[in-house]
């Protein structure tokens, strides 16, 4: 089943959520978060109604907007799913739009994000044991369970800087199913072009299988792998914050290593996508190697004399 939630209205939006929340958080608890979530909407509808331009959007309009609006809307659900988890003293939300606001630039007639729509990490969680982990949450509604490469790094970035821990809490919204990957799933696993996603690098997940209602008893600790900490993928975010501390252009230098390796490894698996590419044509039409356009001339006109 496909589901596009930017051609919902709120309406549908709270009956879909309801139904698949119905076994793991009570009406008040679902009904508080929906409320808010109506009116955010209502509001943001009514000045785009009135020509209001949506800011940032990459040419999608007040979908753009919707699919924000949604995405607070699922957070702030997960938010009281976590706290209710039976290892869990604390839950914080840690990305740069946490604030979970529309800002209606009335001067510009812009309808605009309230902090940055970054990849940082959804939640910061802290165990009863004082342990913290990063979670970063994503959704899907159809076929491919996916994340894009960037947030992955992302979290990579983010274990550098912080030493905390880091996870991805996959969501399946058609089924009202999860599952967790520790940030180490994505060290032994090569990228895919994810047309889905504007053609951007993504990691391919396993379909999610654990019903919402099974969160309240996650054990984070079994995603826990602290040798991740040693991988190169992290130790390098490590480096570059050390540097900040010591001197400018030693930081310089990292942060551009960074840069330029990761376009090196970006160009190397487009260039390998590519050739892959080829050789389908290749093995479709074989002589399409051994044939000139003056072969392919002779042979029509050979064919056209007989």
């Amino acid at each position: 089943m496909s589901l596009r939630l930017d051609e919902m209205t709120i309406d549908e939006v709270n009956g879909y959520y309801k139904t698949i929340f119905s076994s793991s958080l009570s009406d008040d608890e679902f009904n508080k978060v929906s409320n808010i979530y109506t009116e955010k909407y209502n509001e943001a509808v009514h000045y785009d109604h009135i020509g209001y331009k949506t800011s940032g959007g990459m040419g999608r309009g007040f979908k753009y907007t919707k699919n924000i609006l949604y995405g607070w809307y699922i957070e702030e659900l997960f938010y009281i799913l976590l706290n209710k988890n039976k290892f869990v003293k604390s839950v914080e939300y840690s990305g740069n739009d946490a604030d979970h606001m529309l800002i209606f630039d009335h001067t510009n007639k812009l309808i605009k994000i309230a902090g940055d729509k970054t990849t940082n990490p959804d939640f910061l969680i802290t165990l009863k044991d004082d342990r913290q982990f990063f979670i970063e949450l994503k959704t899907a509604a159809a076929g491919v369970f996916s994340i894009k490469q960037g947030n992955v790094n992302q979290l990579y970035k983010t274990m550098g800087f912080t030493e905390i821990y880091s996870v991805v809490l996959m969501v399946d919204i058609v089924n009202g199913l999860y599952d967790i990957k520790d940030i180490n799933y994505f060290t032994t696993l090569h990228p895919f072009v994810n047309n889905r996603m504007e053609g951007q690098l993504c990691y391919e997940m396993p379909d999610p299988e654990k019903p919402f209602a099974e969160i309240v008893n996650e054990d984070f600790l079994m995603n826990y792998n602290p040798a991740i900490f040693n991988n190169h993928n992290v130790l390098k975010y490590k480096l570059f914050k050390e540097s900040n501390d010591i001197d400018s252009t030693i930081a310089k230098i990292i942060k551009t290593k960074i840069a330029y390796e990761s376009k090196i490894e970006e160009f190397e698996f487009q260039k390998a996508e590519h050739e892959k590419e080829m050789q389908k044509y290749i093995s479709k039409c074989p002589q399409i190697l051994t044939m000139s356009w003056d072969d392919i001339s002779k042979l029509i006109t050979t064919k056209k004399d007989k």
